[in-house]
């Protein structure tokens, strides 16, 4: 059975992989810094094992508890996939330098996709 973490899963685009891998006969745990109970209630329906925990993936030691915690539930990890995003202003015209800088950590830049590649590689693969 695959094993497939997902950061971002608790709404949007992150919901909607967690329930297709789900469906497909992934377990699936879910890094957000929302509550994941939708995804858990899709991807148990199907009769997949379901992970989640509030983890903020731009912080390096919480992408590092998650990733340990993930193997400690499911098993190392097969495949993970990278969605975290935030929109942390209210709309654009009242952006701030330190808001797009919160946004390009999450999106894009090593606090994110990094720091989930780095420590669920290093909690173990098959």
């Amino acid at each position: 059975m695959a094993k497939r973490p997902t950061d971002g899963g608790s709404a949007g685009i992150g919901l909607a992989i967690a329930r297709k891998l789900g469906s497909e006969g992934a377990d699936i745990a879910v890094a957000d810094i929302y509550p994941a109970e939708e995804a858990k209630a899709l991807v148990e329906a199907t009769g997949q094992r379901f992970f989640s925990a509030t983890a903020d993936v731009s912080d390096i030691a919480q992408a590092n508890v998650f990733a340990g915690e993930v193997r400690d539930a499911l098993g190392p990890v097969d495949i993970l996939v990278i969605n975290a995003a935030v929109v942390p202003f209210p709309d654009f015209a009242n952006a701030t330098f330190e808001h797009w800088k919160r946004t390009f950590a999450i999106k894009v830049s090593s606090k994110g996709a990094g720091n989930g590649f780095t420590h669920v590689l290093a909690a173990g693969r098959p």
